[in-house]
């Protein structure tokens, strides 16, 4: 059975400043690095998304959608993702609400963050980075349409959304705490398909 965990990356033992505790489900695996705790590609409604047990068997959330994400229960959680330059102008998803912020909760946010459609500037500044970065944008937003759940001739007149920024990098890693000055936030790791791990 997953214990809670310090929520550090790499694992630390338990230390008096880590601040808060997180969900034994969400951390990045500690014993096998490319094999995440959680199936998930975040430009999918978390409804897709499934967990591994203890015992390597992939089930689905709904056990475990409506557990605080963090121990102490916290009302706000700010989650930050490393997308480049975007990461600067996108600022951080956060997560507020007048509950404990639950697991659903947190996956919403994650989701409804990456579906905002990117705006003219921002598509130009992308691709004024790279000559190649159009071309990576598109290859990125034709294959979501294909396989969105929606009319693919309907996605494709939604256009671009932030989602497309992270191209093959789109899948549930994990999150860990980081703390300065008596404050923290949650990192929230992604990786791509040759990193992961097939399951069995």
């Amino acid at each position: 059975m997953p214990q809670w965990s310090p929520g550090t990356w790499p694992p630390l033992e338990w230390a008096r400043d880590i601040p808060i505790r997180l969900l034994p489900h969400i951390i990045p695996n500690p014993n096998n690095a490319y094999l995440p705790l959680i199936d998930w590609n975040v430009t999918k409604h978390p409804s897709t998304a499934k967990r591994l047990t203890p015992n390597h068997v992939v089930v689905d959330m709904e056990s475990i959608w409506g557990h605080a994400v963090t121990h102490t229960e916290a009302h706000t959680i700010v989650v930050t993702c490393d997308v480049g330059h975007m990461s600067t102008l996108w600022g951080p998803i956060v997560v507020n609400h007048n509950k404990p912020v639950t697991l659903r909760d947190l996956f919403e946010a994650i989701y409804q963050y990456f579906q905002v459609p990117l705006t003219y500037p921002e598509v130009e500044y992308i691709c004024s980075l790279n000559p190649s970065n159009y071309h990576r944008l598109a290859d990125a937003y034709y294959q979501r349409c294909r396989e969105s759940a929606a009319l693919p001739g309907w996605e494709a007149r939604q256009g671009f959304r932030r989602a497309d920024v992270l191209g093959d990098r789109k899948y549930w890693w994990g999150v860990w705490i980081s703390s300065r000055h008596g404050a923290w936030w949650l990192n929230l790791g992604l990786m791509n398909p040759p990193h992961r791990r097939p399951r069995q």
